[in-house]
């Protein structure tokens, strides 16, 4: 570091003209120590500096970053704040507070700081100034996330790594992980972008320049050239589109929605104006529970007192409206209170038992006739400076229904609620489309299958049109859809498209149709194949990709796009088009069967499409261990027919010796309680062995193998907070 060094504080001066040449040797000094990783003693050496150096840019952005590495947000918030008031244009300050701004819930001015910051970045730095103007970006795209702007925080994850480049970065690596994450819809990974400009245009040149800037990640200056643009042709479509997307990245939620209902006014295909009015919909959606949706559900959290705990248990467990819970009652000790005594799901029928669901009576069983859970309750026992009591959660529709379970069973032995707790609510679209049955382990699945079917069918069909349609002036959807107001009826489309575009089962695809021609309006066609622009589609429209028409390698890009973004019925009909081709080679095919069984699919579809890519992959001379693993997870998960089960762990016995097949095969095992999971605590090279289905199983040393990792059981995926469209 010399004089002539560019300034650490991001004043874009070089030190001798920013703080001086005096400061030098203090601030080598300081970067020994972070490098040293010692940050206390760095803090410490910059508090015993004298006030005129603590105060130069250079020592509060090192302090900053200092601040961060020891992890000390109050003193990095009071720093950033400080170095901001006294230099309210520094890049590093204004990058440093703009998470805090996101935080504190002004979204929009913390990211005009940002921007103002951004403009200063030099993506072949790699000096602390640069250090931290990447760092508030991922903090502020972070902020966004957790606030709900999801399409800003994508846009500043997006900006991070166009920064960092090929490198793992936490901006590649947050947009991958948030395009496998099944529970976000699929409108959410559908970065909003300003469309091709129209080639005949005039406006044209502002146009791209403006575009030019925006893929920049200068949103605002961005903005105002695509607002000129829409000032003197407002009623081009395209322009607020390009509206749109940039005051989306910029967390105006609001005024983004306007822009794109603006846009979908205009003169455009029905299916763009539908797929925009969505974009507003999510937009304007507030958190689930919102008391502006109107209909919403609310979920309580009731305690009832006990009077006699030891009659009332026995009751309880003799009850077949109640089904006992396998928690682990000890985790749910809180820290003022100790578990409970024993926890219940309440039905509202008594248990169906095994032979009520097999062969004809399974065949003849009705929706009607399952057992629905209401809610759940844990039963405490009395405690020092508390009586016995219930807690349960459950919706407020079924709260009296479960009250009048609980005092039949008690027999009056319980009080009347002694406290009740808003705990969240549902939207009306939710609760329309979702449902719990309670079965009897081992039920088949076609029995299951069949049932849940007919459920959804019904629900859809002649449930879902009676909801009042959010924005929609009170119509509910049957209303909307046969009214003479185009925007009602783009609305109406637009959420059959979000319930479409998350919807988990292939098999119900055709029943979306089935509700477009119920309700009177347009059915949704394939998109045309000389329209097929993969670098441009919208992934709302993955699923109708004209899979039969495509060529080779066109068809394999859309189907790992819509594999990677979990596109369900798209990965579906894209896969199956593939290994019908006999143009594509077997290596590949064995990838899309295993894809198309992880799609979400029912169990007996997903183990055929297991036993299909195993068949390719042995034929090919390729251990099958892998897939069987897989095949195991499933079974257990659906564990119906227990002699198949021992027979599989058989067939994966048969592969023991191939490296990781026998710890996998423990984990999976351990995983669905079939084997103690202490006996995985055990280390390879003490060759521990046990008894599986009459056969020694032995852990074999080495690391397991990717394709066994991969087979592992399948784990609950984490539910986002986010709205979710379609859930109003």
């Amino acid at each position: 570091m010399d004089a002539y060094t560019l300034c650490p504080g991001g004043c874009g001066k070089k030190i001798k003209f920013c703080c001086g040449t005096e400061i030098i040797a203090d601030l080598e000094k300081i970067d020994r120590m972070i490098e040293g990783e010692q940050r206390r003693a760095c803090l410490e050496h910059i508090a015993k500096m004298p006030e005129k150096f603590r105060e130069k840019p250079c020592v509060l952005a090192k302090q900053i970053h200092a601040e961060l590495a020891a992890n000390d947000s109050d003193a990095y918030e009071v720093t950033s704040r400080k170095m901001l008031a006294a230099n309210p244009d520094n890049p590093v300050a204004l990058a440093c507070v703009a998470p805090l701004e996101i935080r504190a819930g002004r979204a929009r001015e913390g990211i005009a700081m940002l921007q103002r910051a951004a403009a200063s970045y030099d993506e072949a730095s790699q000096d602390i100034a640069a250090i931290l103007i990447v760092g508030g970006m991922v903090s502020v795209a972070n902020e966004l996330l957790t606030a709900g702007h999801i399409w800003a925080a994508r846009a500043h994850f997006r900006i991070v790594d166009q920064w960092m480049g090929p490198r793992e970065n936490p901006g590649g690596q947050t947009l991958a992980s948030m395009d496998r994450d099944a529970s976000i819809p699929l409108v959410w990974k559908n970065d909003p972008t300003a469309p091709p400009c129209p080639a005949e245009a005039p406006y044209k040149d502002d146009y791209e320049a403006a575009a030019s800037l925006s893929d920049e990640g200068k949103w605002q200056a961005a903005l105002a050239k695509f607002e000129a643009i829409a000032k003197s042709h407002p009623n081009e479509s395209a322009a607020w589109q390009a509206i749109a997307a940039q005051l989306a990245y910029m967390a105006d939620d609001d005024g983004a929605a306007e822009a794109y209902r603006k846009a979908a006014s205009l003169d455009i295909p029905l299916d763009d104006a539908v797929d925009l009015e969505l974009y507003a919909l999510a937009l304007l959606a507030k958190e689930v529970g919102d008391p502006e949706q109107g209909d919403s559900v609310d979920v309580l959290r009731v305690t009832f007192p006990v009077d006699d705990f030891d009659a009332l248990l026995p009751r309880m467990l003799s009850d077949k409206r109640l089904m006992r819970l396998g928690a682990d009652l000890a985790s749910l000790a809180k820290e003022d209170r100790p578990p409970p005594r024993d926890a219940f799901r309440i039905l509202d029928r008594p248990q169906l038992e095994l032979a009520a669901v097999e062969g004809e009576a399974g065949a003849n069983l009705r929706r009607e006739d399952i057992p629905t859970v209401l809610g759940e309750m844990l039963l405490f026992g009395r405690e020092t400076d508390r009586e016995a009591r219930i807690e349960m959660e459950v919706r407020r529709p079924d709260f009296g229904a479960v009250r009048a379970i609980l005092s039949e069973i008690s027999e009056g032995g319980i009080g009347d609620p002694s406290e009740e707790v808003l705990v969240h609510q549902v939207g009306p679209t939710q609760v329309a489309l979702s449902w719990r049955w309670h079965w009897p382990a081992g039920t088949p699945t076609e029995v299951d299958g069949r049932l849940t079917r007919e459920e959804f069918r019904h629900r859809l069909l002649e449930r879902w049109p009676q909801d009042k349609v959010r924005d929609g002036n009170g119509a509910t959807y049957a209303e909307a859809a046969r009214s003479n107001d185009p925007h009602l009826r783009r609305l109406v489309l637009a959420s059959i498209l979000d319930l479409e575009s998350n919807h988990r089962q292939a098999d119900d695809g055709p029943l979306f149709q089935e509700l477009r021609t119920n309700l009177g309006l347009p059915a949704a066609v394939d998109v045309e194949p000389f329209r097929v622009e993969l670098d441009h589609i919208s992934l709302l429209r993955l699923g109708r990709l004209p899979a039969q028409l495509m060529p080779d390698d066109q068809l394999l890009m859309a189907f790992n796009l819509a594999a990677a973004v979990r596109a369900t019925i798209a990965t579906i009909r894209l896969g199956e088009a593939i290994v019908e081709r006999s143009s594509i080679d077997n290596q590949r095919k064995a990838l899309v069967y295993r894809s198309l069984a992880r799609a979400g699919v029912d169990a007996r579809r997903c183990v055929e499409y297991l036993r299909c890519g195993r068949e390719l992959d042995v034929a090919s001379g390729q251990s099958p261990a892998a897939w069987l693993l897989e095949e195991l997870a499933v079974r257990l998960a659906h564990p119906e027919k227990p002699q198949e089960v021992e027979e599989l762990i058989g067939r994966i016995m048969a592969h023991r010796q191939e490296p990781g097949v026998s710890q996998q095969l423990m984990r999976l095992l351990a995983a669905f309680g079939v084997i103690d999971p202490s006996m995985m605590q055990a280390q390879p090279q003490q060759e521990s062995a046990f008894s599986v289905a009459g056969m020694e199983l032995k852990p074999q040393p080495g690391q397991p193998s990717a394709d066994a990792v991969a087979a592992g059981a399948a784990t609950e995926e984490k539910k986002s907070g986010l709205w979710l469209p379609g859930m109003d």
